[in-house]
């Protein structure tokens, strides 16, 4: 992994990690104070939205987009290891030939 890619990443977890903070934060607010009914339906919102996003969220890292994700990386893994296959045809049929 290149340097750009590794950032990438600890971004893409950070975001995630701060979602879920966020909502459970969020939620424990709700619980612990009352809010005025002119901020309710505000606040209501914000924490619909930060729902839907950590239903993403989870979507991804437990549904089939991380595991495409992963599955792709192995693939390129494996290709970036194997040697190049040579088109010479000694190597294709063997060297053994016909011994008549």
């Amino acid at each position: 992994m290149n340097a750009k890619s590794i950032v990438s990443e600890i971004f893409f977890y950070a975001v995630g990690l701060l979602i879920l903070v966020g909502f459970f934060l969020l939620s424990t607010f709700l619980i612990i104070h009352v809010i005025p009914d002119a901020n309710r339906d505000m606040i209501k919102d914000i924490l619909a939205t930060l729902r839907d996003a950590l239903m993403i969220i989870i979507g991804y890292f437990y549904g089939t987009s991380k595991s495409s994700v992963d599955k792709n990386a192995i693939i390129e893994k494996q290709l970036n290891q194997t040697p190049p296959i040579s088109n010479d045809k000694d190597n294709q049929t063997g060297t053994q030939g016909n011994q008549a």
